[in-house]
This record gives C-alpha cells, sequence and structure tokens, in this order.
C-alpha cells in the first residue's frame, strides 16, 4: 500500500521547502522561537532528521531560511511527505484539527443542536483531503500545500 504523502509549498510567509536535486532529499524550514528548525525528509517523504540554527533576531529567519536553502543545494519547490511527529517538539502533521479529533473521540462533549453541524464540518474536512501541520501552531492546510488558517 502506497504511504499518504501530505503536501507543503514553499512560501516566505510561513514555510520554506524544497528539494536536494542530487539526493532528492526533502527540506522543509520553519521558526521555532529564536531558531530557524530545518526538517529533512527522504525522497519518499519519511522523516529523517532535525537541524536548528540560532537566529540573533527574529527578524533574520528569512534570510537564515534562504541560507540553508542555498547551503544544501535545495531547489525551491513543493514538498510531499509522510505523515511525522518531532520528539520532544510540538512539530507534527495531524490529519484533522483537535476540535474534529474531540468531536469523533467524545461526541456527548457537544451540544445536541451542534452536533449536526459538526457532523457536516467533519464531512467536509474529511471530503477535502485537507490537513494540519502543527507547528507550534495549528496551520490548516489544502490538499495542495496552502495555508489555509492559523
Amino acid at each position: 500500500m502506497k504511504p499518504e504523502l501530505f503536501t507543503i509549498k514553499d512560501t516566505r510567509e510561513y514555510f520554506r521547502a524544497g528539494r536536494v536535486p542530487a539526493s532528492g532529499k526533502q527540506l522543509l524550514i520553519g521558526c521555532e522561537g529564536d531558531r530557524a528548525v530545518s526538517l529533512w525528509f527522504s525522497a519518499d517523504g519519511v522523516f529523517l532528521h532535525i537541524d536548528e540554527r540560532k537566529l540573533a533576531t527574529p527578524d533574520d529567519y528569512n534570510d537564515v531560511a534562504q541560507q540553508i536553502m542555498d547551503e544544501s543545494g535545495a531547489v525551491p519547490s513543493a514538498v510531499e511527505v509522510q505523515r511525522f511527529t518531532v520528539p520532544d517538539r510540538a512539530i507534527r502533521i495531524d490529519r484533522m484539527p483537535d476540535y474534529l479529533e474531540e468531536f469523533i473521540t467524545s461526541p456527548d462533549h457537544f451540544p445536541n443542536e451542534k452536533r449536526g453541524v459538526m457532523s457536516e464540518i467533519l464531512s467536509d474536512w474529511r471530503e477535502s483531503g485537507n490537513f494540519v501541520l502543527v507547528w507550534n501552531e495549528n496551520y490548516e492546510m489544502s490538499r495542495d500545500g496552502d495555508v489555509e488558517s492559523t
């Protein structure tokens, strides 16, 4: 069975993403406090390891992220990664937002009048193929890799 892949686009506003042509490795870079954090994935999307680089100031993130891309030989592009969790970090991919997970596991926590609406939202979410990239906060992502909301 082919593993499920999640697409994340390269965008300066949220994340940098790219592929290293020589190896096929994929790179996803984001900011975590005072650090630029680089996640490395194999060509088939398996999480490999994490690197980080301290930022002099938060305003340095875009320059440092570009430097990491240049040094690694990564070419800006969307990445396609398998579901992952970075140990000891709030960085992972979830299939759906927490409130929908809660609705699935504990529907009785929701008032009767909201259950129908929540069922529709859940159905729409599943049909859309959207997912959540958690990177210290939740980024609701489209199937195509665009950030839809934070």
